[in-house]
């Protein structure tokens, strides 16, 4: 039976699929070894395919390391499911938002800790992550906005708020103290402070 050509479509589709293939043996080694025991070479060697093929679809490390930054961004929708918590009443919202980022540092570690890592190595890596957390960020000032206008919150500055919330999930989840991280006790001191109550 003779080959028939591939359509564009199908092109495109196995393009796609081996970009996909080398950026997934690319953070298994990235995870596994390191970005500094980690080269070009070795990812080619691992993927089965020549160097020079690697680089017809990945330039360099650092391309390969923004590729995953945007994979991470585009396959996590935070901000879209956020918005299912915009109409529970603020305690039990703010529960289920701690709990959702945790869910999702723990889903992520291993690719969060190569970003963390290529962030301090490649300016650009780091202007993508920063990009990609900016997302977040803004999806929860949002709902600290909706909260304060629905009068469940006191005026407040909600972008240092959801800074704070942010960064003590995240240290929690990626040292690997979250056995220790109470949900309730979180949202319990985030919304009613540390001063003692009359």
């Amino acid at each position: 039976m003779l080959h028939q050509p591939s359509s564009p479509k199908s092109g495109r589709v196995r393009h796609e699929d081996r970009k996909e293939q080398l950026l997934d043996v690319a953070t298994h080694l990235f995870a596994k070894y390191g970005l500094e025991g980690t080269t070009t070479k070795d990812i080619a060697k691992a993927a089965g395919v020549s160097p020079g093929l690697l680089y017809h679809y990945y330039a360099s490390k650092e391309e390969l390391l923004l590729s995953v930054v945007k994979r991470f961004s585009e396959s996590e929708s935070f901000s879209q499911r956020l918005q299912s918590y915009f109409e529970l009443p603020v305690e039990d919202g703010l529960a289920r938002i701690v709990t959702e980022l945790g869910e999702e540092m723990r889903r992520n570690k291993e690719v969060f800790w190569i970003i963390m890592r290529a962030a301090a190595i490649f300016p650009t890596v780091g202007q993508a992550l920063r990009e990609q957390r900016s997302q977040d960020r803004s999806g929860l000032v949002r709902y600290f906005e909706t909260k304060m206008d629905q009068g469940e919150l006191r005026p407040l500055d909600p972008q240092a708020t959801a800074s704070l919330l942010i960064h003590v999930v995240m240290m929690n989840y990626i040292t690997e103290e979250e056995s220790d991280f109470k949900v309730e006790e979180f949202v319990d001191s985030l919304l009613y402070g540390i001063k003692k109550r009359d």
